[in-house]
């Protein structure tokens, strides 16, 4: 008996192959229907599952389109929607929302925790941080004049001219990059001492002159300029002077100067007009003032004011070349570029806002703007570095430097350090009475130079070159060790929690008499390494634990023995402050 083939899903029985040898049967079960029943069951099976995955009672394991397509659609810091029914991809251009910010180009911005910028503006100089003067890579000055260091003696020819000289005296620049040594000679009418200033300062004197030592408003002079005689001054002495000469004491009155034909400051004129017949009063070019026949005026010339100040008793007519109002106020308006109207009869000074009209900038404060042919600006924004144009370093006015050491310069000498005693230190060869100087120099140095460990060259660098064999070797350097070479062993105190300071030892020991904890060391440096030996006490029973910093193989802390005098050893390492590995040895017999 055999059976057809079976499908791999779903697994039913075998589908039943009718033999040449079976003998037909009919009715449930039997041979010939056996085949019928099984496929049938297999097509009603096949038939639900179409039915339900069509009604969706079943979900299919694979489809190539929804029945129903759906919307999917994002809102919050993005909106974003598309219909999809799986059969085809899609995409849709997703829109972020406005994080508030105006949009440009901002030096300085405002970021919210999602990296979105929520506002711009200008820098400030408030944003710039100082910078160290390391910070500038162009345009720093080579000399100490474009430096602007005023604090500074700058290496020439001329300082090295006077370390050269060997003569004793005072030092001259000959020419240039010279110096001579001279000395300071008598002459007619002075006497010098020390003239070469090198047993002491020179003392130059005048002679005596024969004059009597006083105050004289005339004296007598020689060919030398000196004062030989003195005299008060006579009638004769005094030259005419003109007025002008006189700067104090001058009256201010004409009484004060006994002036008599003069007239005070503050008088008027007066003239009366009105004879019976019209009267005119002409002045200036072209100018007349028109009066009424039988009209009196009344004219005052103030001499402190400068002005003419009339009256009248009568009626003036006419058109005056000027008035003090207009018979018609008139009304003046601006239009245009700005607009502004004043009422005006010439009364008085009138004023009037005027309003500029709009030019299409955006209100605010820009580093960089566009003006029209008017000077208006039209428009505003931010830098950009195109903006900024190359500078050079004359520019910068402020924060600059104004010492060597401000600058790091360090090929130039302090001119505050060319003292006396500086030259003199420079000129060190012969010998004087009295100068300080030294013939005895090597190379220009004196003994005590000499004797200064610092100012000798090709000392030895190490122990063995210097022959000395009673130091210590520096150990950050490598080392051969031909002896053993020991730690001690510091013993920790007893407490609740055991403190720990590495930087004591390497290696430390403690016996516990309670529960304890191991306190986080101090000290720790990445690197260090040793041993703690843990004992316990003549009770036993103690338990270790650990604080924090502490890490261990695998994660849990160990347990360690806890019989009486039982010993433990606790190997740690130092991977860095505050995470140091520990590994135990237990039960050290």
């Amino acid at each position: 008996m055999a059976n057809l083939l079976n499908p791999a899903n779903p697994l039913f029985p075998d589908v039943y192959q009718i033999e040449v040898l079976d003998r037909v049967k009919g009715g449930p079960g039997g041979t010939a229907n056996r085949q019928a029943e099984q496929l049938l069951e297999r097509t009603a099976f096949l038939k639900k599952q179409i039915d339900d995955a069509v009604s969706g009672a079943l979900t299919v394991m694979f489809a190539s389109k929804l029945k129903v397509g759906r919307t999917l659609s994002m809102t919050g810091d993005g909106s974003w929607n598309v219909t999809f029914d799986g059969s085809g991809n899609v995409s849709a251009a997703l829109t972020l929302a406005n994080s508030g910010v105006v949009a440009g180009t901002w030096p300085m911005t405002t970021v919210d925790a999602k990296g979105r910028v929520t506002a711009g503006r200008a820098l400030l100089a408030a944003d710039i941080p100082a910078l160290d003067y390391s910070k500038i890579t162009t345009g720093k000055p080579a000399t100490l004049a474009a430096a602007g260091i005023t604090d500074a003696q700058p290496l020439d020819a001329e300082l090295s001219a006077i370390a050269a000289l060997s003569a004793t005296g005072m030092i001259v620049r000959s020419a240039a990059g010279a110096a001579v040594a001279r000395s300071i000679a008598a002459g007619t009418g002075i006497t010098v001492a020390n003239g070469d200033g090198v047993a002491a300062n020179p003392v130059i004197a005048l002679t005596s002159s024969g004059v009597v030592a006083g105050t004289y408003p005339k004296v007598t002079v020689d060919a030398l300029g000196r004062v030989t005689a003195g005299a008060a001054l006579a009638a004769a002495d005094i030259p005419a002077l003109d007025y002008s000469k006189i700067t104090t004491g001058k009256p201010t009155t004409l009484a004060a100067a006994g002036i008599t034909d003069g007239a005070l400051a503050t008088h008027s004129h007066t003239l009366s007009l009105g004879d019976g017949a019209a009267q005119k009063i002409s002045w200036g070019s072209g100018q007349r003032l028109d009066v009424v026949a039988g009209t009196n005026v009344n004219i005052v010339y103030d001499d402190v004011a400068k002005k003419m100040v009339f009256s009248t008793t009568g009626v003036l007519s006419g058109n005056a070349d000027t008035a003090s109002r207009w018979q018609t106020p008139r009304t003046l308006s601006l239009t245009g570029d700005a607009t502004a109207a004043l009422a005006v009869d010439g009364s008085g000074n009138v004023s009037a806002a005027l309003t500029l009209s709009n030019s299409g900038v955006v209100a605010g404060t820009w580093p960089m703007t566009t003006v029209d042919a008017k000077g208006r600006v039209t428009a505003g924004r931010a830098l950009v570095a195109a903006d900024i144009p190359a500078l050079d370093y004359s520019k910068i006015t402020t924060g600059k430097p104004v010492t060597l050491a401000g600058y790091g310069i360090t090929d130039a000498l302090l001119a505050s350090s060319y003292t006396a005693a500086d030259v003199l230190a420079k000129i060190k060869t012969v010998d004087g009475v009295g100068s300080g100087l030294d013939a005895d120099l090597l190379d220009g140095f004196d003994a005590n130079y000499l004797r200064d460990w610092n100012n000798q060259i090709n000392k030895p660098t190490t122990l063995a070159a210097a022959g000395i064999t009673d130091a210590l070797v520096a150990l950050s350097a490598p080392q051969q060790w031909t002896a053993a070479q020991r730690g001690a062993v510091v013993t920790l105190t007893d407490a609740a929690s055991i403190a720990v300071d590495l930087a004591l030892a390497n290696n430390f020991a403690v016996t516990l008499a309670g529960n304890r904890t191991l306190a986080t060391p101090g000290n720790a440096i990445a690197g260090q390494s040793g041993m703690i030996v843990v004992k316990q006490d003549a009770s036993g029973g103690r338990v270790l634990a650990y604080a924090a910093g502490w890490v261990f193989a695998g994660g849990p802390a160990p347990t360690l023995s806890t019989t009486a005098n039982a010993v433990d050893y606790l190997a740690y390492y130092v991977e860095a402050p505050g995470r140091i590995y520990l590994s135990a040895v237990g039960d050290i017999r």
